[in-house]
């Protein structure tokens, strides 16, 4: 299919928005339109849409579409503030704990990082020696004008000051386990959790790094969370990752063969919206249901992974960097100033303020 569609003039943008039924001052949304691309504006129009058509609920006025925008942008701040905070003391614990095992330049040869593959470590080693060439920093300079004769590479406490968060995920996770064990102990959780963590935290950072949309955000990305017998604070009495919100009618106009059978799937079958049942996953694949409809189940209830998992793994790793920081306080009051943007669609359990990880 051939993409036809044309340049249109900010004074079009708006007539357009207002022709599908957004309530605005002209003038104003043109104004807005000529500092935040229309595109962009529009992912903040999404959930006003009438049913599947582009046209706007009748309600939807553009007070309330920007301030979903302004919430969106005051909440990229607020979590780039802790993922700022997170970051640098992984790279210390890292630094720390690595060089103490292979020593300064130990970083520099595959042995040092057993857990990446011959290409990786060559894409991963270009990739430092591209950000050592292209750093104005004054300590590198410094380093090799000192040290050049005797060393083309620098130590690893200065190189980990320059490396890219993704150069830093990709040094960790080659790391030997034993190293990977210590860095996770300082924060209190298993190193395959921390592992899965970082990943998350950095789709998220490259999400505020470009200005993406993130209130409403499914993440793509499936943190894990540290089990049950141990951690039992991340399941009960709310679990941080809840079962997918369904709308029954929706549902069963798609699937009405379900009608007798809500019960095996769902905790709460009399109400409109419903509840998976904690483990749906296991539950749908001992199921004698046919297989299209397994996998229709499997869709429609995957968890919503959405910013609240991260808003809950970052306030645990602040706990741990910056116990001092008002963090926590400046996420709680932007939620109190914006009470209409559905936390819902943020992945909010509705209890979640009983959670042991957020009432402490």
């Amino acid at each position: 299919m051939k993409y036809d569609k044309g340049h249109l003039s900010f004074e079009e943008q708006a007539d357009r928005l207002i022709s599908r039924g957004l309530i605005a001052e002209r003038a104003l949304l043109i104004s807005r339109l000529k500092n935040v691309n229309y595109y962009r504006f529009t992912g903040y129009l999404h959930p006003f849409r009438l049913d599947s058509s582009d046209n706007y609920r009748p309600d939807t006025t553009f007070e309330k579409v920007w301030r979903h925008y302004a919430f969106d942008r005051r909440l990229r701040l607020i979590v780039m503030d802790a993922i700022e905070r997170i970051e640098v003391s992984v790279r210390t614990q890292l630094i720390f704990e690595l060089s103490k095992v292979t020593g300064a330049f130990g970083y520099v040869t595959p042995a040092g990082l057993p857990k990446l593959g011959p290409q990786e470590f060559a894409h991963w080693w270009k990739s430092i020696t591209d950000e050592v060439g292209r750093s104005k920093e004054i300590f590198v300079g410094h380093f090799f004008e000192k040290y050049g004769d005797s060393h083309q590479e620098l130590p690893l406490w200065m190189a980990g000051e320059i490396m890219s968060f993704g150069c830093m995920l990709t040094m960790y996770k080659g790391t030997a386990p034993s190293i990977k064990r210590g860095i996770a102990r300082h924060y209190g959780i298993p190193d395959e959790v921390l592992t899965s963590w970082l990943q998350v935290i950095n789709v998220v950072r490259n999400i505020c790094a470009h200005h993406g949309r993130l209130w409403n955000r499914e993440l793509g990305y499936k943190p894990l969370l540290p089990g049950k017998n141990k951690y039992p604070q991340w399941h009960e009495p709310v679990p941080v990752i809840a079962g997918a919100k369904i709308l029954k009618a929706k549902l069963l106009a798609e699937r009405p063969e379900l009608a007798g059978r809500l019960g095996e799937i769902f905790l709460n079958t009399e109400e409109d919206y419903l509840t998976c049942k904690p483990d749906v996953e296991s539950i749908i694949g001992r199921s004698p249901l046919p297989h299209d409809l397994k996998a229709y189940l499997r869709r429609v209830c995957q968890p919503p992974y959405r910013i609240f998992v991260v808003l809950t793994i970052v306030r645990h790793f602040m706990r741990q960097v910056a116990p001092q920081s008002r963090w926590e306080s400046h996420l709680l009051s932007l939620l109190e100033e914006y009470p209409e943007i559905s936390r819902w669609s943020m992945g909010f359990p509705d209890n979640w303020k009983e959670s042991p990880l957020w009432n402490y």
